[in-house]
């Protein structure tokens, strides 16, 4: 709770400052710590606003770049874990494009096929997840993400082994979140 309010503060001054990058940074830590914490729909109005600062902006520099992308990103996820399938694919398509078409964001492509392999296991979208599996692997170029990249395919045979539409499961596929 004290972490959610001195986001506020943060984006209070920012605003005011008329400083829309941290605003919006500000704003999707927020949005991130919520839906951390499960509280989804405040989660999507930070995350949308965080987009709504962002694009305010001019895209110049990776910094703003990676904020616009990681929004769709956290908006992606938080969209899947309410079962709201379009918006999900539509947010994740977003960060898709800009990571795969931005070389300053080549850094960054691997997090958003993370996300987007996690969604699809939530929405039993097993040739996509597969699609995006194997694209995550050429993007894993550290130890930490190969271990990730090692987790989804785990976690993929497993839920084709169970009853993946328990709440349960779809709560697991998201568990793992920094």
């Amino acid at each position: 709770r004290e972490a959610l309010l001195a986001y506020s503060e943060a984006v209070t001054v920012a605003l005011a400052l008329r400083d829309f990058a941290a605003a919006a940074a500000a704003v999707q830590n927020r949005g991130a710590l919520a839906a951390a914490n499960g509280l989804l729909t405040e989660a999507t109005r930070d995350l949308e606003d965080s987009l709504k600062y962002a694009h305010k902006i001019s895209p110049h520099y990776a910094f703003e770049k990676t904020l616009i992308c990681r929004s769709y990103i956290e908006l992606g996820e938080v969209f899947a874990q309410q079962a709201l399938r379009t918006q999900a694919v539509d947010a994740l398509n977003r960060a898709w494009h800009l990571a795969e078409t931005d070389d300053d964001l080549k850094n960054f492509r691997f997090w958003v096929l993370r996300a987007r392999c996690r969604t699809w296991l939530t929405l039993q979208e097993d040739n996509l997840f597969k699609q995006d599996l194997a694209r995550l692997n050429f993007t894993a170029d550290d130890d930490d993400k190969k271990a990730q990249y090692a987790q989804l395919e785990a976690r993929f045979v497993k839920l084709r082994h169970q009853d993946q539409t328990r709440p349960e499961a779809i709560a697991e596929t998201f568990a793992d979140q920094p």
